[in-house]
């Protein structure tokens, strides 16, 4: 019965964002071309891995699409990353109500962030699988991603930004 759902919202999820007609992550924003690929990533990863024949035969189907959403975010962020404009548009669109404008760069940092390891973890799902059934994958290449520890639970922009800031310190620049 599970397995079921997840076929069901793949199938959804697909029907929705891939009609075959141009490139539909055009008309979406970065925040929802991340969700789509969180979505497919889960039903992926339970459809590959949970030894049902049919389930994982459907999910084999569908993983060119997976790459294809992931290079299209990867795609999309980088065009839309060029324009300042768009740059604006994005950190409000991301926070509701009044900003100021020094939560700009956690906000955008936050999306990159996001974008990134999202598409890691779409890459490496399709990767691990194929290293499975095959025994070899291409390097589809790679993203720098922040492991500093404690930049994810700035509780506000001020304290993202001493974060970041610590982090750049040398032991010896301290002295």
């Amino acid at each position: 019965m599970i397995l079921k759902i997840v076929e069901d919202q793949a199938s959804k999820l697909v029907n929705e964002y891939d009609h075959g007609n141009g490139d539909p992550a055009q008309s979406l924003s970065l925040l929802d071309q991340v969700a789509r690929l969180h979505a497919l990533i889960v039903y992926q990863s339970i459809s590959l891995f949970d030894g049902d024949i049919r389930t994982r035969h459907l999910a084999e189907a569908r993983l060119p699409l997976l790459g294809q959403w992931s290079q299209q975010l990867l795609s999309s962020a980088r065009q839309k990353f060029s324009s300042t404009t768009a740059l604006l548009d994005m950190t409000v669109a991301l926070h509701c109500g009044p900003m100021d404008s020094d939560e700009h760069p956690w906000y955008l940092w936050i999306l990159t962030e996001s974008i990134r390891r999202t598409w890691l973890i779409g890459g490496g799902l399709e990767a691990i699988y194929s290293m499975l059934q095959r025994g070899w994958y291409p390097c589809p290449g790679g993203v720098m991603f922040t492991t500093r520890q404690g930049v994810w639970d700035a509780p506000s922009a001020l304290a993202w930004e001493e974060t970041c800031f610590a982090a750049g310190k040398t032991p010896e620049a301290t002295k």
